[in-house]
C-alpha cells in the first residue's frame, strides 16, 4: 500500500477508535496537498503548523514548536520522516528530540508519512 493509502487507512482507523473525537489533524505548511484531502475525507478538520521559513529558506523549528505547543492536547500531528515534500528540509536529530518533547507533553498522536 502506498503512503497515501496507508495514511487514509490510518486516519479512518483513528477516526473510529481514537478517544479524542474532536481531534484536529495538524499538517506542515507547506506539505503535499493530498495530506489535507486525506484528513478531510476521513472526517477530520485540519490546520497547518509552520514548517518552512521562506525568508531563511529553511526549516522553521521555532514556528513548528510554537504551533504544536498551542494546538489542543491530543491533536493528531502529521510528520514527514525524511525528504520533506515539497521543501526537502528535514529536522536534525536534535530538532527531532525537541519535537518529540512537545508531542509527548501535549499527548499528541503522531502520524508519519514515509514516502521514500
Amino acid at each position: 500500500m502506498s503512503g497515501t493509502g496507508s495514511l487514509r487507512v490510518g486516519l479512518d482507523f483513528i477516526k473510529e477508535w481514537y478517544h479524542n473525537k474532536d481531534a484536529i489533524v495538524y499538517t506542515p505548511d507547506p506539505t503535499w496537498p493530498t495530506h489535507r484531502g486525506i484528513a478531510t475525507r476521513a472526517g477530520f478538520p485540519w490546520k497547518n503548523y509552520r514548517y518552512y521559513d521562506k525568508a531563511k529558506k529553511g526549516f522553521d523549528l521555532v514556528g513548528m514548536l510554537e504551533d504544536l505547543d498551542k494546538a489542543p492536547s491530543e491533536s493528531i500531528v502529521m510528520l514527514h520522516v525524511c525528504a520533506h515534500n515539497p521543501t526537502g528540509c528535514d529536522p536534525s536529530k536534535e530538532d527531532w528530540q525537541k519535537i518529540l518533547e512537545v508531542v509527548k507533553r501535549k499527548k499528541h498522536l503522531a502520524m508519519f508519512d514515509s514516502a521514500y
